[in-house]
């Protein structure tokens, strides 16, 4: 039976943060058997994929992604859903005997259902980049790190990119 708890999908949202700070998510649980994730805001150009509405989601079947120049990111993004928490994602159904059974269900979004997507500038990614790493560094105890140096590991983030 399909279950994961809010803690796991806890997990998941750190992990998609973590590794794509420029993109902002919506990870949410449902119904303690479903991930659903949506790309809400991001500096990457989804308009290749097939039946994508800017102002409307595009649902991402994780089972086949679309070829579009994204695919790559769709992949790592999906790899991370399955591999991101204490529970890894596994799929043991068979269809010739009609036995289904998954860890938990995944729902892949560009954009929400009420407000679609929004594609952002570069700059105002890195914006969100160099905030980020501020607000985590004034969270420590520790005495932090300077603008400067805050400013060179963004820079050096979006270099890797």
């Amino acid at each position: 039976m399909a279950y994961i708890n809010k803690e796991q999908v806890k997990q998941i949202r750190e992990s998609l943060k973590k590794e794509f700070p420029e993109i902002k998510f919506s990870v949410r649980g449902e119904n303690h058997s479903s991930v659903y994730v949506s790309i809400l805001k991001s500096p990457y150009d989804f308009s290749d994929i097939p039946h994508y509405r800017s102002n409307y989601h595009t649902s991402i079947n994780h089972f086949h992604v679309p070829d579009c120049i994204h695919k790559n990111l769709f992949e790592k993004v999906l790899r991370i859903i399955k591999t991101g928490s204490e529970k890894t994602w596994f799929d043991k159904s068979d269809s010739m005997t009609d036995y289904f059974h998954v860890a938990f269900y995944i729902h892949l979004y560009v954009g929400n259902y009420e407000k679609g997507y929004e594609m952002i500038p570069w700059e105002e990614a890195k914006k969100s980049v160099k905030k980020r790493v501020v607000k985590k560094s004034s969270k420590k105890k520790t005495k932090g790190i300077s603008k400067s140096k805050a400013n060179q590991l963004a820079s050096d983030f979006m270099s890797s990119i």
